[in-house]
């Protein structure tokens, strides 16, 4: 027997797609921060401080933090060169923003595990 998706995963799956054909659809993606990229940082933030502190792959984390600073970084010297203030403004604010992004979700998930390990360890050594 194959598993069917429940209407609402097919629902958020196709609300997700959509919504990624329309950011895909910017060319200026890049240098304009969204809540797409704002999101997609903050993933990238927890996913690699869980991968940090779990002994976990170190390439998941060079991965992650490529997808949100590499693009971004590029865009930045591209348009200096170009001498697109403009373009370059919107660019470094999406770096910046990024790397916030990081940065918080990471200290985040610190703190919820710093949080959690402590419950564990009074309920082991009361």
């Amino acid at each position: 027997m194959v598993a069917r998706p429940r209407d609402s995963q097919v629902g958020l799956l196709q609300l997700l797609l959509r919504f990624e054909r329309e950011q895909l659809r910017q060319p200026w993606l890049i240098s304009h921060p969204s809540t797409f990229s704002v999101l997609v940082a903050l993933l990238a933030g927890v996913a690699g401080m869980l991968s940090l502190t779990t002994a976990k792959s170190g390439a998941l984390i060079g991965v992650l933090i490529s997808v949100t600073t590499i693009p971004a970084a590029a865009n930045v010297g591209v348009a200096a060169a170009y001498a697109d203030w403009s373009e370059l403004t919107g660019a470094l604010l999406q770096l910046l923003l990024n790397l916030a992004c990081i940065v918080l979700a990471g200290v985040g998930t610190l703190t919820i595990q710093r949080v959690a390990y402590g419950r564990r360890a009074r309920r082991v050594h009361p």
